[in-house]
């Protein structure tokens, strides 16, 4: 079995248990599969190879979705959405407490 890490990226390349000849590749990341090859390959290097791709695209894809945003716009407040007028009718309201479970209690 080969093993690479790419960050918290791991790449497995396995003999394929129907069929001893041929390999197959996962990913996983913190010991869950995050992709696995659809098919098995002909031999180690070419599992390898569709593998290393595999782990770029799957690393990728995470970093891309988890970094933090710079090019957001920030937030604004109240009044600049909605004008000073309507700012102060926006903010929080303090709801009241609802009574009771909304369950009947059972008499015994």
């Amino acid at each position: 079995m080969i093993v690479e890490r790419l960050h918290d990226m791991t790449l497995a390349i396995e003999a394929s248990v129907d069929d001893p000849s041929r390999y197959g590749w996962s990913v996983r990341r913190h010991g869950r599969i995050v992709r696995r090859a659809p098919w098995s390959a002909p031999d180690r290097a070419l599992a390898l190879k569709q593998g290393r791709v595999a782990l770029q695209e799957a690393d990728a894809l995470w970093q891309d979705s988890h970094q933090r945003r710079t090019d957001r716009v920030p937030d604004t407040t109240a009044e600049q959405r909605h004008g000073p007028a309507q700012a102060a009718s926006t903010e929080a309201v303090v709801l009241p407490k609802p009574r009771g479970s909304g369950r009947p209690r059972s008499k015994g």
